[in-house]
């Protein structure tokens, strides 16, 4: 197996994979915006 999938089994990384928090993945955009932090 690949150093990828090998990282891809890690138990967090797998809840992460799967959770709705995950961006997909952009060129254009590689900051996530927090509104929080706006104020």
């Amino acid at each position: 197996m690949d150093l990828r999938g090998q990282v891809a089994r890690q138990p967090r990384i797998q809840r992460y994979l799967a959770s709705k928090r995950r961006l997909p993945c952009s060129k254009e955009a590689i900051f996530r915006h927090y509104p929080e932090l706006d104020a």
